[in-house]
């Protein structure tokens, strides 16, 4: 139902109860007088302003402290199909979504012609039943998610070197090498770099070790193939995942003024922590 048809039904409803005056609120008002927020005859406040609005039922909205939190029922419905379709061994039924997403059965219908409309969804002709098709695949490879890695990884590799005084890089698994595919110079004047490019043994770094044991969030160990260096390295992703690569910082033990391991590992899990938000990973 769109904002006209709500808007129309308000005016109705006004007619039935005899209300001379329409619905106000935040001076923003439908051309025929009515607000243009959805759901209107079901309005407790307004939906459009944030501030206490002045609508006829005299409830007022909370104020918070925190950034508006915008609701949008009609895409969580369709996020709520798709997530529960897609974690379906076998296709559902329409009976068999509306019961474990809780809805009705017609509000789930329509969601349903739309996603199938715009093939997200395929119907079986036969049993009826609901699927996800390639759509969500296509739209999800349409960027290379190495590039997105790169794209998201940069500005808090940025904050690691700022805050620790230390280089450090990322690095994938390809063709059973540890490849190191980004990094971020220490802004001081000794500082230990490791090159763009550069193949390792994964068994013998902090990085290769991690991504090789798919239970470990994070390795510390001495460097096994550079003299005096230790290094401390994270998950980013995982094995399954798309992306899937290590957040490593490698210092030298005798540079004067080298963090502590503990506070190395504190400063990549807030990179990490923020790459994943930027990927939609649940860190």
């Amino acid at each position: 139902m769109g904002v006209f048809d709500n808007a129309a039904r308000a005016n109705d409803e006004n007619r039935k109860r005899g209300r001379r005056k329409p619905w106000r609120c935040c001076g923003e008002r439908w051309k025929d007088g009515f607000h243009v927020s959805q759901r209107i005859s079901l309005a407790k406040w307004c939906f459009i302003c944030e501030r206490q609005a002045h609508c006829p039922s005299g409830r007022k909205k909370p104020m918070s402290a925190k950034s508006p939190s915008y609701s949008v029922p009609a895409l969580e419905k369709g996020l709520d199909i798709l997530e529960a379709l897609a974690a379906s061994p076998s296709p559902l039924s329409l009976a068999e979504l509306a019961r474990d997403l809780n809805r009705g059965s017609a509000e789930i219908f329509r969601m349903l012609v739309c996603l199938e409309r715009r093939f997200y969804l395929r119907r079986d002709v036969v049993s009826g039943k609901y699927m996800p098709t390639l759509r969500l695949f296509e739209l999800a490879h349409a960027h290379s998610p190495l590039k997105t890695l790169l794209d998201v990884a940069r500005e808090p590799m940025r904050l690691v070197t700022a805050e620790l005084g230390e280089s450090c890089h990322l690095s994938v698994i390809e063709r059973g090498k540890l490849l190191v595919i980004a990094r971020e110079d220490s802004p001081e004047s000794i500082r230990l770099t490791i090159e763009v490019g550069s193949r390792f043994e994964p068994k013998n770094t902090a990085s290769g070790r991690l991504l090789l044991a798919p239970g470990l969030e994070s390795v510390s160990a001495r460097d096994e193939t550079i003299e005096g260096v230790d290094d401390v390295a994270l998950r980013i992703g995982s094995p399954d995942a798309a992306v899937h690569a290590a957040l490593a910082v490698s210092w030298l033990r005798s540079r004067k003024g080298a963090k502590k391991p503990a506070i190395i590992l504190a400063a990549l899990k807030s990179a990490g922590k923020s790459i994943h938000q930027s990927l939609g990973i649940e860190s």
